[in-house]
């Protein structure tokens, strides 16, 4: 941006949060792309843990995950 003169912005926040809230399931999610930790995956589906969590880890990017309810 500096080499057409237009001003450079401090760097906009990359991070996100959503919850959803059914009958049958409550999931909330946050992620963070600038950040590597805190990782907190809870599906009730323990290889799906796993694999987000491996997702997050390699990607570098922070993931808080909440999912209760009718999972399956």
């Amino acid at each position: 941006l500096e080499a057409f003169k237009l001003p450079v912005r401090s760097t906009p926040s990359r991070r996100a949060e959503v919850s959803r809230d059914t009958k049958e399931t409550r999931i909330a999610v946050a992620v963070d792309l600038d950040r590597a930790e805190p990782r907190r995956i809870d599906t009730g589906v323990a290889f799906f843990d796993h694999m987000l969590d491996q997702v997050a880890a390699h990607g570098g990017f922070s993931l808080l995950l909440s999912c209760d309810g009718d999972v399956h």
